[in-house]
């Protein structure tokens, strides 16, 4: 009799647990509504939660715990090394393939990849396939960073617009000048160098309201142009000055011949010369040239030998101020790096020295010569000073005696005893 009790409550519980319900797992179907569980946060846990947790979930809809599965409403406790949004076998990684906007750093992106923030780019992977087309690469390689415009499918280069509508770049600063574009130079470099520029202009300025080009100060070169088989500079118009260029040593080294239609307000010629006599030769002394030697410096072929002039002697020129040796390290490969540079003050003997033989220019007035005024014509006095040249009256006609000239007065002499003179050695 016990025994048969006993397989009769067996088969009781075993009816009952067949019948009831199994207990629910977590996030399950049939579970208590759990607010974390609702992945969309529509009230409900259904099959959308499931597949949005499908870390969390298998095939059936069973609940399977843990996963990498990442959140919509975000993800806690990752760790960058293991945890990431990306693919391990290299194959690309496509986002909003169809449309919409990507943002990092913002939750309302206003463009196909809005950031927010500073971006930072590291690493080159070009050349790129043929199949990205065309675009703008941007990269660090080397020590180098940079930024073009690129046809990767035709592998030809494109134009790469800077502040396209308006506002002003800066380079080598963070403070604009003036100007659309500002460079700023530091010590030994130069503020514009182009390189080449294949069948067309160097340095081309269409228009300007002030100045076409200026130059404020380069720590070597304000603007080089090695080659360029048309034109190196074009400035086609601007309000003010077409070139402003100031230089320690040249405001400007052409190499080649050089065209000026109109005037040349100024502009003086001169020779480089040594200082041949046993007398300094200071700014305003007149000078005779005694031989010319072979250079290989890069401001001219020759150098005039030349000494204070004296009376009768053949004058070739005004000192202008002494001249500077210097040697450029980055010069042409025709090029030995050695120039001249004029320079102010005396030369002594031996010394380079500067010298005009066209142009306006300061000349020493000899001692007690006061008959000097504008148009009058001059000759080399004693110690490389200059007189007038002496008239005589013979039979009715005006005889002037026929002295080697230096030049014309332009006005009477200043109280230092120089006197302006159109220098033109006769």
């Amino acid at each position: 009799m016990h025994h048969k009790l006993s397989v009769f409550l067996l088969v009781l519980v075993l009816s009952i647990a067949a019948v009831l319900p199994a207990a629910a797992a977590p996030c399950a179907f049939g579970a208590a509504y759990d607010p974390a569980c609702d992945v969309d946060q529509d009230g409900d846990i259904d099959v959308f939660d499931i597949q949005l947790t499908a870390g969390h979930w298998n095939q059936t809809g069973t609940w399977t715990g843990g996963g990498d599965g990442w959140l919509l409403t975000g993800n806690a406790g990752t760790n960058p090394t293991t945890n990431f949004i990306g693919t391990t076998d290299g194959q690309p990684l496509v986002m909003q393939p169809v449309g919409g906007n990507v943002g990092i750093g913002t939750r309302t992106p206003g463009a196909r990849l809005n950031v927010v923030g500073t971006s930072w780019f590291q690493g080159d992977s070009t050349p790129l396939p043929a199949a990205a087309g065309k675009g703008i690469a941007i990269g660090f390689t080397g020590e180098q960073g940079y930024i073009y415009g690129f046809d990767y499918a035709t592998w030809t280069h494109k134009n790469l617009i800077v502040q396209h509508a308006g506002g002003k770049v800066v380079i080598g600063s963070s403070t604009p000048a003036a100007g659309k574009l500002t460079v700023v130079g530091g010590a030994s470099e130069h503020g514009v160098h182009v390189v080449s520029s294949a069948n067309t202009d160097g340095v081309y300025v269409g228009s300007a309201g002030r100045n076409g080009l200026t130059v404020v100060s380069a720590g070597y070169n304000g603007l080089v142009v090695v080659s360029a088989p048309i034109i190196g500079l074009v400035v086609e118009s601007a309000g003010v000055h077409g070139i402003d260029v100031a230089g320690n040593a040249y405001a400007g080294v052409f190499h080649g011949n050089i065209n000026v239609t109109g005037s040349c307000s100024g502009c003086l010629l001169a020779n480089f010369a040594v200082n041949a006599g046993e007398r300094t030769l200071q700014p305003g002394d007149v000078v005779s040239i005694q031989a010319v030697t072979p250079t290989d410096f890069d401001s001219g072929p020759t150098l005039w030998q030349v000494t204070q002039a004296q009376p009768d002697q053949a004058v070739v020129g005004v000192v202008a101020g002494r001249a500077e040796l210097v040697t450029e390290e980055d010069h042409r490969p025709t090029e030995t790096g050695k120039r001249l540079v004029p320079r102010e003050g005396s030369a002594q003997p031996g010394e380079y020295v500067s010298i005009v033989y066209s142009g306006p220019m300061q000349v020493k007035v000899a001692a007690g010569e006061s008959a000097i005024a504008a148009g009058t014509r001059l000759t080399v006095a004693a110690n490389g000073s200059v007189r007038p040249l002496q008239t005589r009256t013979v039979d009715g006609m005006i005889v002037t005696e026929g002295a080697p000239v230096i030049g014309v007065a332009l006005e009477a002499p200043d109280k230092d005893g120089l006197v302006w003179v159109l220098v033109n050695p006769q």
